[in-house]
């Protein structure tokens, strides 16, 4: 694909949302990108808007984050209990994802924040199982992995379902990929690269789409993850991507599928908190 073509449809996606939640993801943004920024940086950052901090504690107030028996009341108190790395990745994937969805286009958005949250949660449930040193980074990138294609359904109003039923049809014949690149003239994949490049999010994410099988274990971590998740959510499901990840853990498969399953229940659990509801 042209790497003019890509350009355009990034230029496009951010001229046309951006606008709309531009003080808050950017303030977000200059945050995940400052390798100095406190806790009080973000706690006064998501203070500003007391509808979006309001959105943060909710979530952080779901048993996956707060597994104390007192709520939390106030942004300060989620960055101390739940940590700056947790609350900064909840607060930039609700200030673009709240942006984003309407009602037009929920059902396309409900699948594949559940696909990155179940990629999030079991890439990091993983890192942390082999004892890597930063599991975080990797819910930040599971969090995005869908993120070029949640933009692109945002954009495409009432004529989504047409879009989506034409990729179906033609993905009969053709592999996924092909498809939206015949149709398109650009892979989901790669507005998620051309997005995160843009916005300076996560290296891990970007390197998993551009060379999923470079030996690096976030990567590995992440694709592994991605594929296993995939694979569950797919009614051909085979154990292919399962053994794969075993493997590559060194883990019996049954542990291993064990693991995947609950994560699989806990994406379905935070989805819920994740998504704006519906109006």
């Amino acid at each position: 694909m042209a790497a003019k073509n890509l350009d355009l449809w990034i230029s496009y996606i951010c001229e046309q949302s951006v606008p709309v939640m531009k003080t808050t993801v950017q303030s977000i943004l200059n945050i995940c990108n400052d390798e100095q920024a406190t806790c009080k940086d973000l706690a006064d950052t998501i203070m500003k808007d007391p509808a979006f901090a309001s959105r943060v504690i909710r979530i952080a107030n779901c048993l996956y984050y707060n597994r104390t028996t007192a709520p939390i009341k106030d942004i300060r108190q989620a960055v101390l209990l739940v940590g700056f790395d947790k609350i900064l990745a909840i607060s930039l994937t609700v200030s673009i994802v709240d942006s984003l969805v309407n009602n037009n286009t929920m059902c396309h958005i409900k699948r594949l924040m559940m696909c990155s949250l179940q990629t999030a949660l079991l890439s990091t449930a993983i890192a942390k199982t082999l004892k890597l040193h930063r599991p975080d980074d990797l819910f930040i990138a599971g969090l995005f992995y869908n993120f070029g294609e949640i933009a692109f359904w945002s954009l495409t109003g009432a004529s989504g379902d047409d879009i989506a039923t034409q990729l179906e049809d033609m993905s009969i014949n053709l592999p996924s990929e092909e498809a939206q690149q015949e149709l398109l003239g650009v892979t989901f994949d790669e507005l998620t690269i051309g997005l995160a490049t843009r916005w300076q999010l996560s290296p891990i994410l970007r390197m998993a789409l551009l060379e999923p099988n470079i030996h690096d274990p976030y990567v590995q971590c992440l694709s592994q993850s991605h594929a296993v998740i995939m694979e569950f959510g797919n009614n051909n499901y085979s154990l292919q991507g399962l053994q794969s990840l075993a493997n590559w853990m060194k883990q019996p498969v049954g542990l291993v599928a064990e693991l995947v399953q609950s994560h699989f229940e806990k994406a379905a659990e935070l989805s819920s908190y994740y998504l704006p509801r519906a109006t």
